[in-house]
């Protein structure tokens, strides 16, 4: 069972946010999720929200993304929302996505990459995938830092689901050099 999300936008210091989040949830003895956006590679809702990531703007203004409960279990205690700590704006998250390209010129690569494709969480849909190998027998040989490579594999799609799996999923993705990933959009509602 996929768990529930909510994006809020604080007006807060980064290390304040994330010490006390760590703090109440090592303290009431609950396991919760949350995310600050440019760390988990999620894109920031709007222009004016990447502008203000872009300038020294950016640590005035945090972008949580947070399980539901635990924004609920925040909002009764009202230690969180405090002077310090002023919240801009809360959505839903109903779902996200995010499109990858890969370019890969070992075999080994991209039979890992394959294989971590193949095996995705079955709640992570795949959408217009497509992918191709191309060998050159003629660069055979050719050392790896060259314009001529003897096995190219592309593919490229995107994937779509709950905000947890994607995220996990996108992480392990981009651990292969092969692999670039745009940021995670959010379905919002």
């Amino acid at each position: 069972m996929s768990r529930t999300f909510v994006e809020i936008v604080l007006t807060a210091n980064q290390e304040y946010v994330k010490g006390f989040l760590q703090g109440y949830i090592a303290g009431v003895g609950i396991e919760r999720q949350f995310f600050f956006n440019h760390d988990a590679g999620i894109e920031a809702e709007s222009l004016t929200e990447k502008i203000q990531e872009w300038t020294s703007f950016s640590d005035k203004f945090q972008y949580l993304i947070l399980e539901k409960e635990l924004y609920e279990a925040l909002q009764a205690s009202a230690a969180f929302f405090d002077d310090a700590t002023r919240t801009v704006s809360v959505k839903n998250v109903k779902s996200c996505h995010f499109e990858v390209t890969i370019k890969a010129h070992s075999r080994d690569d991209s039979q890992a990459i394959r294989e971590l494709v193949q095996l995705r969480p079955s709640t992570l849909e795949m959408i217009d995938w497509q992918e191709s190998e191309e060998i050159d027998e003629k660069a055979k040989g050719v050392e790896l830092y060259t314009p001529a490579h003897d096995y190219t594999y592309k593919a490229s799609g995107s994937f779509k689901g709950d905000l947890e799996t994607v995220v996990d999923f996108r992480k392990k993705l981009t651990g292969f050099s092969a692999v670039t990933a745009q940021e995670i959009k959010l379905e919002r509602e």
